[in-house]
């Protein structure tokens, strides 16, 4: 028996669907278990989410999201459940990825920046292949980038998930450029 922790990645704004986003990763006994194996008819036992990585103990009236990675799944779920409410919040999102090919939600994200005036997409991208149709820079993300992206980001409340390395220089660079940190 063995336990992982996943990230729902579908919006509570659509309650007849549960989603979590599983990445095949190397020598991952379950998630690769799972993206193998799980069909429809199967049973996994789960347990209820946990944490204050929400919009409902962090409300706010303009996000920021950054992502990197598979920090993509809560930015997504919370994007969508933004835009189905319409409750007319401003969300800044930035995902930072390898490659273009590496990009998941893109195609779902993009509907709903082109249906929400009050949602901004950006790219960073580390291959240096840029998307067309949505704003993106060549390589990491950077304080310049970012300032051009969202030139308000100073006054937004910010989310961050990805790897810990990149939560961790998104950390310092926003610390560094006075972001309040409480927000």
């Amino acid at each position: 028996r063995l336990a992982r922790s996943y990230t729902i990645s579908s919006s509570p704004s659509r309650p007849y669907t549960l989603v979590v986003t599983i990445k095949r990763i190397p020598h991952g006994r379950v998630s690769n278990y799972l993206v193998d194996n799980l069909q429809v008819g199967h049973g996994v036992n789960v347990s209820g989410p946990a944490g204050a990585f929400n919009l409902i103990d962090i409300p706010a009236d303009k996000y920021l999201f950054l992502s990197a990675g598979s920090g993509i799944t809560p930015m997504y779920s919370m994007s969508r459940w933004l835009t189905d409410t319409q409750i007319g919040s401003d969300i800044a999102f930035v995902h930072s990825a390898k490659s273009v090919k590496d990009l998941i939600f893109h195609d779902d994200l993009a509907t709903m920046a082109e249906r929400h005036q009050a949602m901004e997409l950006f790219y960073a991208i580390e291959s240096g292949e840029l998307l067309e149709a949505f704003a993106s820079v060549e390589g990491r993300l950077t304080l310049a980038a970012l300032s051009e992206a969202v030139p308000d980001y100073l006054e937004r409340t910010l989310f961050v998930c990805g790897p810990t390395p990149y939560m961790h220089a998104i950390k310092a660079m926003v610390q560094d450029a006075g972001f309040d940190m409480s927000r």
